[in-house]
């Protein structure tokens, strides 16, 4: 049943989420850009993959225990949160590593991050690039 507490499911997963999205870009980020796109995801979940499971498993396990309070508001919120633990963690390894490889492979041909149909010459003007210009590194 849908109870007022199961709406801070939300907030808590968004929280969840977050801090793995950014310890896999941290790993990600962390490899040598020599090799292939690949190898950086691959080395980079290695890293990162045991660590957000690991933390994912531990968030799971504490929701499950707080299915077992006689609290039924308790019980409501703890049940959800426990079988999104293990949903969120599904799509960071899928989802967000595919759409992580998206990104590289858009900065590797040098498109602009939120237009990333146009080239930095149409956005930053002339061919040059100027630092501290919006949307060049």
């Amino acid at each position: 049943p849908l109870a007022p507490m199961s709406t801070l499911v939300l907030f808590t997963m968004l929280g969840v989420s977050v801090d793995d999205m950014v310890i896999i870009v941290d790993a990600f980020d962390r490899t040598s850009t020599r090799v292939s796109l690949e190898e950086r995801i691959r080395v980079a979940l290695s890293h990162a993959g045991t660590a957000v499971t690991m933390t994912s498993a531990t968030t799971m396990v504490a929701f499950l225990s707080g299915v077992c309070v006689d609290l039924p508001s308790i019980q409501l919120f703890c049940a959800p949160a426990a079988a999104s633990v293990l949903m969120v963690n599904v799509l960071q390894v899928t989802l967000f590593t595919a759409l992580l490889v998206l990104d590289a492979r858009r900065q590797e041909m040098g498109k602009l991050d939120c237009q990333s149909c146009l080239p930095h010459t149409l956005c930053v003007g002339g061919g040059e690039r100027k630092p501290g210009a919006v949307g060049v590194a």
